[in-house]
């Protein structure tokens, strides 16, 4: 049943049951699976990480009813709303059960943009078959003001930033420190924007600013006050998402962390890490460099790809265009809180856990 086709006499006891719990409630037990009762479209432009997409109204229906609120009235969107959800009542029902049952150790809560009509009857459908759910407090958009809360306060972790030449596996470092158990985030993976043409073909789509801000949050609220907290050397922008003010000024004014490694082996690591992709992808993003290699240089390397001359590809993007770009050294550099050869990743990931954790010893006192 759909709000108003719940009965009078039984509306009252079934309202008194919802349950609201708010955004700290929630995130702090841990414990809930969250169902975002919104349009898919607002569902992919901002949600709550981990959130599973249940919607009320598709995208369509959701831009009908919001004409109809303005330019009729907000009892005729609602009698509408009603006419359009009614007949999906079983599969929606069908979809709660089965997260429930897939998610049976954890609580359901559900949520839409201000924890009004939308979550609230989906909650009524719930509790009138059965279901014991919550509702969130305000909604998405008490998340938000959380995690803008988050990020509107000075970053209290130090932050040790990973420095160097395209190749000398930042990103696979940044993973085997997380691995041993170091405070890592990998910036590039929650935009899926890779710095290089190399990275840019695993493609993928780009986060909302306000999905980033989300993913970032999930991972530093879960640090401790004391985590230096290492990532890879960014400009304030990654692709078409921002690093937030605060953490952003924590990197500049960081721990620097130098890499470096010889020519030869960051060319295989590109290869061992890039040689199986679609070369037509990267034939697409190697074209786009033209206004700075030149069209004739840049043919000369389309051709070598077509050959599958991988090694002289990456070689001469390499030396030609990202070191340069860049311009870090290649061998050891004094300036650096800590320069690392990077020849070989695992002797490299215990170098830099090891200096974390003397920096540790140090702030701790």
């Amino acid at each position: 049943m759909f709000v108003e086709q719940i009965p009078k006499e039984r509306r009252y006891i079934t309202e008194m049951r919802i349950r609201y719990l708010t955004i700290d409630e929630a995130l702090t037990q841990n414990t809930f699976q969250f169902v975002d009762v919104r349009s898919p479209k607002e569902f992919q432009e901002a949600s709550i990480p981990g959130a599973i997409n249940i919607p009320l109204l598709n995208n369509q229906e959701r831009e009908l009813i919001g004409t109809i609120y303005c330019k009729i009235s907000p009892e005729e969107a609602r009698q509408t709303g009603l006419n359009l959800v009614t007949p999906k009542i079983p599969n929606l029902i069908a979809s709660i059960s089965s997260i429930i049952k897939i998610h049976e150790s954890k609580k359901i809560i559900l949520y839409c943009w201000r924890g009004g009509l939308r979550s609230q009857s989906m909650a009524k459908l719930c509790y009138e078959n059965g279901f014991e759910i919550k509702v969130l407090k305000g909604g998405y958009k008490a998340y938000r003001r959380h995690v803008h809360s988050f990020w509107d306060k000075p970053f209290q972790q130090k932050v040790a930033v990973l420095h160097g030449l395209t190749g000398v596996g930042k990103t696979q470092l940044l993973g085997k420190l997380a691995k041993i158990g170091a405070a890592t985030i990998d910036l590039e993976g929650l935009v899926n924007n890779r710095g290089s043409v190399f990275g840019q073909v695993h493609g993928g789509v780009q986060p909302s600013q306000k999905n980033f801000e989300a993913f970032a949050y999930n991972i530093c609220n879960k640090l401790d006050y004391d985590d230096i907290v290492l990532v890879e050397c960014e400009n304030k922008r990654i692709g078409v998402v921002h690093i937030p003010q605060y953490l952003y000024i924590a990197m500049i004014s960081g721990y620097r962390i130098h890499l470096y490694a010889d020519l030869d082996t960051r060319i295989k690591r590109i290869i061992d890490d890039y040689g199986y992709v679609d070369l037509s992808l990267l034939k697409e993003k190697i074209i786009f460099l033209s206004h700075y290699l030149g069209k004739k240089r840049v043919s000369q390397i389309i051709e070598l790809l077509e050959q599958r001359q991988l090694y002289e590809v990456a070689r001469i993007l390499l030396v030609e265009y990202y070191d340069p770009l860049y311009g870090y050294s290649s061998a050891f550099d004094k300036q650096y809180d800590l320069s690392v050869n990077c020849s070989n990743i695992d002797m490299a990931t215990n170098t830099i856990y090891e200096f974390i954790k003397q920096k540790k010893k140090e702030v701790m006192g």
